[in-house]
């Protein structure tokens, strides 16, 4: 019983130690901002046609849209409708076939 106590409490110690779950969403940011300067996106720069069409194929190719619900993150941080990032997301996916 001594032994199970003192497992419990390292167990509780190393959990006290570890470092926080990041979120998904912290995690698409820092990828996206990775893709496009953070300042050029918060400035509210409007972007070209065929800088946003780059940027979508570039998160693409980084995976970014493999996970559930990324397309109003993406909307959202590069001040795009969703259906704007769904079409550009459908151009580059017609142009890989």
């Amino acid at each position: 019983m001594a032994n199970l106590s003192s497992d419990i409490e390292l167990i509780e110690q190393e959990t006290d130690q570890e470092q926080p779950i990041e979120k998904l969403t912290d995690n698409i940011r820092n990828i996206i901002y990775a893709v496009i300067d953070k300042d050029i996106l918060e400035s509210g720069a409007q972007l070209s046609p065929e800088q946003k069409k780059l940027a979508i194929l570039k998160l693409k190719e980084y995976g970014v849209f493999e996970v559930k619900g990324t397309i109003n993150e993406v909307a959202e941080i590069m001040g795009m409708s969703e259906s704007s990032v769904y079409r550009y997301h459908q151009m580059i996916s017609r142009n890989d076939k």
